[in-house]
């Protein structure tokens, strides 16, 4: 009697939190031992032109199911506290050679100090932090340089916000607050907790942030 062959999946290098994705193919995959125990963005860019089907999995849950087009290659995001629990992404694709990059990103110790009222230029994976007043202030998220789509993550009070500016079509972007122009303005008390910007835009091209008190 002849047995379905079993499904050998190979594990890449694992994600590293806030810096560059890894690159999975069809049935391989990729994770970490240990999130953070709070809010992360998980990033999942679909880099071929056919459909990718990719599942996550974290402790003991239920694995959910992700499917992004082919040509669509902004990276999707999924929100959630994995409560310092393991994390597993796995590229199920139906066609081989289908590739996806995964990122994983949260509040972390940033690269350089975000002054007041002073521009500042992140580079790709590049982020900047401070201590916010208690009262509101004015994050500008901006790429100033390029005309192509630049993405900012935000970490600080409740769950973290992605931002795209230079975008389109914001179809492609769902759950980001996108712009259309070069720059975003986000008004907000942070509460005097710590805020935590980083760069995780797709080309290399440097974006600029400033903070300002209101």
């Amino acid at each position: 009697m002849l047995t379905k062959p079993k499904l050998v999946l190979v594990e890449k290098p694992s994600l590293t939190i806030n810096a560059a994705p890894v690159t999975i193919e069809t049935n391989e995959s990729t994770g970490i031992n240990q999130t953070l125990d709070g809010f992360m963005i998980l990033t999942l860019q679909n880099l071929s032109p056919s459909k990718a089907t990719l599942l996550y999995s974290s402790g003991g849950s239920t694995p959910q199911q992700v499917d992004i087009d082919g040509g669509n290659n902004a990276p999707q995001i999924v929100i959630n506290n994995w409560g310092a629990n393991n994390l597993t992404i796995t590229n199920l694709s139906s066609k081989d050679g289908t590739q996806v990059a995964v990122g994983l990103y949260g509040l972390g110790t940033p690269s350089k100090n975000l002054p007041e009222s002073e521009q500042i230029e992140l580079t790709q994976y590049q982020s900047a932090g401070r201590k916010t007043p208690v009262s509101f202030a004015n994050l500008a998220l901006a790429s100033f340089g390029s005309p192509q789509t630049t993405i900012y993550f935000v970490f600080s009070v409740g769950k973290p916000v992605a931002y795209a500016v230079n975008v389109s079509d914001p179809s492609f972007y769902p759950g980001y607050v996108t712009d259309s122009g070069n720059q975003k303005k986000v008004i907000n008390n942070w509460q005097g907790r710590d805020l935590f910007v980083i760069n995780v835009s797709t080309h290399t091209s440097p974006g600029q942030v400033r903070f300002d008190p209101i």
